[in-house]
């Protein structure tokens, strides 16, 4: 056996991700087992979005990078009310615990996934 693979079954038996899966995939501090369960949602939601068309609440913290997509996000209002994108920011409004959303907003968009730390 390699010394990779011989790395690769000893982070399997400690629940570690093993090196060269981390190499090529999302950051993650999470142990084996909650990354994979983690990926299979990835996953999931990624299939959903292909099989049903774009979501009503997009899972912020599922993207690989999701500075990107809030830069899509922008991008788009930009474009609809034709204003210059670096004269733009973001406006929040907090949902209540446990309220839905039916339909996507005209602008903007509705994210879950999204943690705020404070005192």
């Amino acid at each position: 056996m390699s010394s990779e693979l011989e790395n690769m079954a000893e982070s399997l038996t400690k629940n570690l991700i093993p090196q060269l899966w981390a190499k090529r995939s999302y950051p993650s501090l999470k142990p084996l087992a909650g990354y994979f369960k983690d990926l299979l949602v990835r996953l999931k939601t990624l299939q959903d979005w292909i099989d049903h068309g774009q979501p009503v609440v997009y899972w912020l913290s599922g993207f690989y990078f999701p500075q990107s997509f809030l830069t899509g996000v922008l991008q788009n209002y930009a474009r609809a009310k034709t204003i210059p994108i670096d004269q733009l920011r973001f406006d929040f409004d907090v949902l209540k615990e446990g309220e839905t959303v039916e339909k996507a907003p005209e602008t903007g968009c509705y994210v879950t996934g999204l943690y705020l730390e404070g005192r």
